[in-house]
């Protein structure tokens, strides 16, 4: 209640103070020529100030228009004030704007704030003026100032104008409230005072006139032009005539410039008699010369008298002679003039003429363009600059050429002239088409002017035309387009010449909108022009129109025409389909009435050739009925595509051999009694299996088991592991199959091996997506393992949860504890974490596994980089070790870890997914292992160069019904052979197959194989005032060997060392670091020729040049590693030699050049 009671008072004492205010003020611009500055003022029109309340200010805005690319900078502010005395800071506010349609004016704003509180001066009256800022201009003054003016709220543009782009340059002030009191400007008060302060008039037989002038440094220089009786005319400042007479006598005009552009007009009698002033004739803002009659009398002085301050004022001079000075804003009319000595007084009557008024700009003119100028009253107007803007005949202007015209009006009745008007004269330009003249349909060409105006055209529908002046054709016709300036832009033809635009040409197909692989069609037309296919691997087409179909996916046809060049746009889509493919779950081969299954086909009709032979249904089986062979082929309703056929064999029983399931087991034989009977026996995964008379290899899985049917005999069994040390690896044993259906082999673990394996499965990673990673600990040794596993991973991973509880979490490491992990078996603790969006392109997450016992001992360690993708082939293939460089080298101590990752991105579900997975040469397949798959399945070796992972009990759903159930990985890993070649080059690819489809070919990936890890070279250089390391690498750590101070570190093998001493450089690679041997560093110890000798460019693809006064002797070119090429050059100019670069490798380079007066080196970088 009390604040209420405060403000009630607060408002009443403000309302009771506005009664006596200010209530209508005007803005005055004039120019101060003692400070070579304008001061923008503040006339008060009506009101008073009696306190502080009624001056208070409210704020205020300035609009100031000035010549276009002129600054303007405030230098002082006068009013208003703060309480402590000092003026409130006037600022520009807003941007620079200047309009399209008048580009020689910028418009500017200048304000002041309400903040802090400041006030106008305490007993203000009507009739006032209250100087506000001054500013400065920094281009040279014309005009007489008159070039900077105030806006004017009535005549220039609003902000609601779309050339003044939002801006408000408007006027404003509110004094003592918020009420506008803003009331227009009034005439400028430009530099235009006149300098003259004296005349000294010397008539006896000779003629002195010396006019005495005043001037400020920005009026200096002042130049004067005479002209007099008899054709007198002179350029200096006084006159003077030997032998006055009277063809001499008459008015001496005397025209004054000053630096500013301001001119001055005085007439000074001259008469060997006495003259007198008659009744005469002024032009506002002119001066002139008044004599009076007698000069003196009885010892006084007659003196000019009666000029009021609206006309102007009066400076009496000696022998009865005064200077009248008109000022600018004198009101027209008749005023009486007196002239008194010694109380004696005579009259002449002064008649001031109005000058003439003209508009307050013009917007530019155009070279060769006749522009009929407005008519004022009776007169004619007059160019300063007749070589830039040309007047003819009074009335018309022509533009000459482009610059800066200055135009009067002279009004012929009282030879009155306006003030002058600055107008800017541009070169015309001509529309013109810059491309071609003849368009295709859907083609384009580009006209001249692209800006300052709209374009249409004539007729319209045949092409369309932005603003940019950018063609599109519609529809074949001939048409032109024409410019409309939205500005006074100079164009003396606005219409172009014809447009054509041109047919597209027709095609049309025969037959289907899709093919199946092998098959052909036609298209039309077959002769006139070429065909292209938008994909040629899928499809081809032949110039007479026939398709044939290669591959797989989509494609397009274009035909352009011979005749015109258009390309036809009716580009309809052909879809190559696959050819569907028979997969059996047997070989192929039957035995009669045997059953052999195969894996349907979706929508996908079965024959078979001979059904006497063998008869299959659309479900899946296939019937052998009496021995022969027999074709089967499946047709796709879907695709209407037709497999090849498969042929099958079907055997008579006679040469059938009986099979059975057989169960077989491999573990750890902890008792050694070959037997699994112990309750701490454990199966062993990854044993390899082969079977005599069978090509296809088998491995266990985790749990240890396998169950194989095979025929019923003797076979040998070859087991081996791939891991551990075990006293026999591999067992081998031979079995008759009649006498047991359950096979055990048992390894038999050889002294205690500890050994680790890890990998790091990253799902298909969507940015800002929850995702499951899963680190898999895998026992290669042959006893159990405790210890831990430590995941290290970036802050902004956030790690949501994981299955197994964490020993150990904070934001960037999670530890898990491993308990008794036996041979063979796998720790997987899964996790989800949420992955970020990259930072940049090429952006990549970072992991490490480090896994340990429990005494520390580190078993496993290694780094992760992975590349975040928000998009990506959700089908790819990735391997470990992964290095930087195309080669990608790898030790062969290390083994090849690759996964497989797919993803159904059908339309139904799939039920049989297939990895096949090529093995090059050089694989160890005993050491094949499979450490981890999404789905469960079956690894086997298909042939010798397969590596097959089948699920064929899978029931992965399309992404579209579930985007993460339709995932699915395999992890597998395997060692090089122990005598692979140096260098040898290890490629692999993955084949996904989904159901009986075509299969998925991921990316290659290759591995090149070492002995060891390549370190750079050690070498250390001086060359002239550089040390430069010898070897390409990473960083470049550069020490001082006296105190082993790390002087820098860089990223270029040069460094310039600034004394002599011993330095040494630690270079790292892409895999070790490795330092030089200490050099000794003599500064300056080659003589370089710095002024006379240029090499140039640094950054040189195969040519480079040198400049020098000097002979050349010879040009080297030395690699880091120590390579010298002796470089051939060629004269091509005036002391100027090409040099021409041998075939290098892209890296840093030295060029060293030898003269008579000395060696000359410079670093290059060969790209």
């Amino acid at each position: 209640m009390k604040k209420h009671i405060i403000f009630a008072l607060f408002f009443f004492f403000m309302t009771s103070n506005f009664v006596a205010q200010i209530k209508k003020t005007k803005f005055l611009l004039t120019y101060d020529t003692s400070h070579c500055e304008y001061i923008v003022n503040l006339f008060i029109e009506e009101g008073e100030t009696k306190n502080l309340v009624q001056g208070a200010n409210f704020g205020c805005q300035v609009g100031i228009v000035a010549p276009y690319s002129a600054k303007l900078e405030i230098n002082n502010v006068f009013y208003p004030k703060k309480n402590n005395g000092d003026p409130i800071t006037f600022n520009f506010v807003n941007t620079p704007v200047t309009p399209t349609s008048c580009s020689f004016h910028t418009f500017h704003a200048v304000s002041v704030s309400m903040s802090p509180t400041s006030s106008y001066p305490i007993g203000t009256m009507a009739g006032d003026t209250i100087p506000l800022f001054s500013l400065s201009v920094d281009s040279q003054i014309k005009n007489c100032g008159s070039e900077i003016r105030l806006f004017d709220n009535l005549i220039d543009p609003s902000k609601e104008n779309p050339e003044m782009q939002g801006q408000d340059f408007s006027n404003f002030i509110r004094i003592g409230g918020v009420p506008e009191k803003h009331y227009g400007i009034l005439k400028q008060k430009t530099a235009n005072h006149s300098p003259l302060k004296g005349i000294d008039l010397n008539i006896d037989e000779d003629l002195t006139i010396n006019p005495l002038f005043s001037s400020s440094s920005c009026t200096y220089p002042l130049e004067f032009t005479w002209d007099g009786p008899n054709g007198f005319t002179s350029k200096s400042m006084n006159i003077s005539i030997k032998g006055f007479s009277a063809q001499n006598e008459g008015f001496y005009k005397l025209k004054v410039t000053n630096n500013l552009g301001c001119s001055f007009n005085y007439e000074i009698p001259a008469f060997s008699q006495i003259y007198t002033s008659r009744d005469t004739a002024i032009c506002p803002g002119s001066s002139m010369i008044l004599s009076g009659y007698p000069a003196t009398l009885n010892g006084k002085n007659g003196y000019w008298r009666n000029i009021p301050s609206s006309l102007g004022n009066i400076v009496n001079l000696d022998n009865g002679m005064a200077i009248l000075e008109v000022v600018e804003n004198a009101i027209s009319g008749i005023y009486n003039l007196v002239y008194e000595i010694e109380n004696s007084v005579s009259y002449i009557n002064l008649t001031v003429n109005p000058n003439p008024t003209t508009p307050p700009f013009f917007c530019p003119f155009c070279t060769s363009d006749t522009i009929e100028l407005p008519a004022i009253d009776e007169g004619h107007w007059v160019s300063s600059t007749p070589s830039t803007l040309e007047i003819i005949e009074g009335k018309e202007a022509r533009g000459i050429q482009s610059g800066i015209a200055t135009l009067y009006y002279i009004d012929d009745n009282t030879g009155c002239i306006s003030k002058p008007l600055s107008t800017l004269v541009q070169e015309s330009m001509q529309v013109n088409i810059l491309g071609p003249h003849d368009i295709c349909q859907g083609g384009s060409t580009t006209l001249f002017p692209s800006t300052g105006g709209t374009w249409k055209t004539e007729p319209q529908g045949i092409g369309t035309i932005n603003n940019s002046g950018l063609v599109t054709g519609l529809s074949p016709g001939t048409f032109r387009a024409r410019f409309y300036p939205t500005n006074n832009s100079c164009l003396s033809n606005t219409l172009t010449e014809p447009i054509t635009v041109l047919p597209w040409p027709n095609i049309s197909y025969m037959g289907t909108s899709s093919l199946c692989i092998e098959e052909s069609a036609t298209i039309f037309p077959s002769s006139g022009g070429k065909w292209k296919s938008s994909n040629p691997n899928i499809a081809s087409i032949s110039n007479t129109g026939v398709i044939k179909g290669l591959k797989s996916g989509s494609v397009v046809f274009n035909f352009t025409s011979d005749t015109t060049g258009c390309t036809s746009n009716n580009h309809s889509q052909i879809i190559v389909n696959d050819l569907p493919v028979i997969m059996l779950n047997f070989e192929d081969t039957l035995c009669q009435n045997q059953n052999g299954t195969y894996v349907p086909v979706n929508n996908g009709s079965w024959t078979s050739s001979n059904t006497s032979v063998l008869t299959v249904n659309d479900i899946g089986v296939i019937h052998a009925r009496s021995a022969g062979t027999a074709n089967i082929i499946v047709h796709s309703t879907a695709t209407n595509c037709t497999s090849l056929p498969k042929t099958i064999y079907v055997q008579p029983d006679s040469l059938c051999t009986e099979k059975a399931f057989y169960r077989i087991k491999v573990f750890l034989d902890l008792n050694k009694n070959g037997i699994f009977d112990s309750a701490d026996e454990f199966g062993l995964s990854n044993a390899s299996i082969t079977i005599s008379n069978n090509n296809t290899t088998f491995f266990t899985f985790t749990n240890s088991d396998i169950l194989l049917n095979l025929p019923i005999g003797t076979r040998t069994f070859t087991l081996h592991l791939p891991y551990g040390s075990w006293e026999e690896n591999p067992i081998v044993r031979t079995i008759d199959l009649k006498s047991t259906n359950k096979l055990e082999f048992g390894f038999i673990a050889k002294n205690v091996n500890n050994s680790i394996l890890a990998y790091h499965i990253i799902p298909l990673l969507r940015c800002n997506n929850k995702s499951d990673f899963k680190p898999v600990i895998f026992n290669d040794g042959n006893s159990n393992f405790n210890g831990k596993v430590k995941l290290s991973h970036e802050k902004r991973l956030f790690f949501v949860d994981s299955k197994i509880d964490p020993y150990f979490k904070n934001d960037s490491t999670v530890i898990w504890e491993i308990n008794d992990l036996a041979p063979g078996g796998v720790f997987i603790p899964s996790y989800e974490a949420i992955c970020p969006l990259p930072k940049t392109i090429g952006d990549s997450l970072h992991f490490k596994l480090t896994v340990y016992d429990n005494n520390n001992e580190i078993y496993f360690e290694q780094n992760y980089p992975y590349l975040i993708r928000c998009s990506y082939d959700p089908n790819d293939l990735q391997v470990r070790p992964d290095r930087i460089g195309e080669e990608n080298l790898t030790l062969r101590s290390e083994a090849l870890t690759y996964q497989v990752r797919f993803q159904n991105t059908g339309n139904d579900t799939a039920f049989y997914v297939r990895i096949d997975d090529v093995l090059h040469k050089d694989i160890d397949r005993r050491s094949l292992m499979l450490i981890d798959a999404s789905h469960k399945g079956r690894m086997i070796l298909c042939s010798n160069d397969t590596l097959c992972y089948i699920m064929d009990t899978i029931q992965l759903v399309d992404d579209k019904t579930n985007y993460e159930a339709s995932q699915g990985y395999v992890v597998f890993t395997a060692k090089t052979k122990f005598d692979i070649t140096e260098g040898t080059v290890v490629p692999n690819q993955a084949h996904i197959f989904f159901d009986a489809n075509a299969p998925v070919i991921t990316n290659a990936v290759k591995n090149t194989i070492v002995t060891s890890l390549p370190c750079p070279d050690n070498a250390l250089a001086q060359d002239g005032p550089w040390l430069v390391a010898t070897e390409g690498g990473n960083q470049y750590t550069w020490i001082d060997c006296s105190n082993d101070q790390i002087l820098e570190v860089s990223d270029v093998p040069l460094y310039q060392p600034e004394q002599n001493g011993s330095y040494r450089v630690a270079v790292k690679g892409d895999y070790c670091t490795v330092e030089s041997e200490c050099i000794s560093f003599v500064v300056n110890s080659i003589t370089e020729i710095d002024n006379d000798l240029l090499i140039y460019p640094t950054l040189v693809n195969d040519v480079l040049y040198i400049q020098s006064e000097q002979a050349i002797e010879k040009i080297t070119l030395s690699a880091l590693s120590g390579v010298l090429h002796t470089l051939p050059s060629q004269l091509v100019g005036n002391n100027l030699l090409s040099v021409t670069l041998p075939a290098v490798a892209s890296g840093y380079y030295v060029v060293t050049v030898v003269t008579p007066g000395g060696v000359y080196t410079r670093a290059v970088v060969k790209m």
